[in-house]
């Protein structure tokens, strides 16, 4: 959700330790940068929610559903206390696979 409108962007499709896909129904300006609060899951933290600035590095259609699109974003500012906490989020949720084996890079584009 961006953090100043409350505006959501899109779904989280995958994380990573420098970043994160994003899955929506618009496209994403490249280089654009964002401020983000991510509503954190009641068993990872005691906090709501965290709040970062990352900035889209690519976006293109969704591979596989045409009505979405789909972005990678690198974040680019995050409290300490926060990144401890979307580092407890992408041991839980994130992709056990490196780039290289799926042939996937979301910071860097595909």
């Amino acid at each position: 959700m961006n953090d100043r409108t409350g505006e959501l962007v899109g779904d989280l499709a995958d994380i990573s330790p420098g970043g994160f896909r994003l899955e929506g129904s618009r496209p994403i300006p490249v280089n654009a940068e964002f401020p983000f609060r991510v509503d954190v899951p009641p068993e990872i933290s005691q906090k709501l929610c965290i709040v970062f600035t990352a900035r889209s590095r690519w976006s293109q259609p969704h591979r596989f559903d045409g009505r979405l699109y789909e972005a990678g974003f690198r974040i680019t500012n995050m409290d300490p206390t926060d990144s401890r906490t979307f580092a407890l989020i992408f041991h839980r949720y994130g992709s056990t696979s490196t780039p290289k084996e799926t042939g996937t890079d979301y910071l860097w584009g595909r």
